[in-house]
């Protein structure tokens, strides 16, 4: 499963994956080629050097990102760039859990949402309001991917903020409407 990079670029998952923390050895990749020559890598130990360099993937991604726990909704890893757009501490997001960065009317739709996508390989991208540490709030589009991460089932999410790109979009329909008037 190819996850598409800011540049356009798809990179396989296993980079991602194995980017970002261990990967249970009972992982299931899939049956395609591409799922094949991971495992086939996996076993020939040539992802070590993966670990490494795609590392750099997760932590200098300059989307924000994160990789939260299925049960308990914590977040077990945060990058920079989250931390840049959200405003917390390393260890201030890592204590805080999804239901943390939305604003409280947005809950019920969260913990109604989470469920369908417990099993699901991608969540495909949804619409959220997130709540930044200064009480400020943004739009972003949130596309996640199940992993197992340190033992745990997670998701990594990729939050992109679009409360520029939402508002611009209103005020050129506001003017369009105003125009056909």
């Amino acid at each position: 499963h190819p996850v598409a990079g800011v540049s356009g670029v798809n990179y396989p998952l296993f980079w991602l994956a194995h980017s970002i923390g261990q990967v249970s050895p009972d992982f299931e990749w899939g049956a395609g080629p591409t799922e094949r020559a991971n495992r086939a890598a996996m076993r020939h130990g040539l992802l070590a050097d993966a670990r490494s360099d795609y590392g750099r993937l997760f932590d200098g991604n300059p989307q924000p990102m994160w990789i939260s726990d299925l049960e308990t909704l914590g977040f077990l890893d945060v990058n920079d760039a989250a931390l840049d757009r959200y405003g917390y501490a390393r260890d201030e997001f890592r204590s805080l859990t999804l239901r943390d960065i939305r604003p409280p009317e947005d809950v019920p739709r969260l913990l109604a949402h989470l469920p369908s996508t417990r099993d699901a390989w991608t969540a495909g991208t949804s619409l959220w309001c997130h709540k930044k540490k200064d009480g400020s709030l943004i739009e972003v589009e949130i596309t996640s991917f199940r992993l197992e991460f340190a033992g745990r089932p997670s998701r990594v999410v990729i939050a992109n903020e679009v409360t520029a790109k939402r508002r611009a979009e209103a005020q050129v329909r506001e003017l369009l409407g105003e125009e056909r008037r």
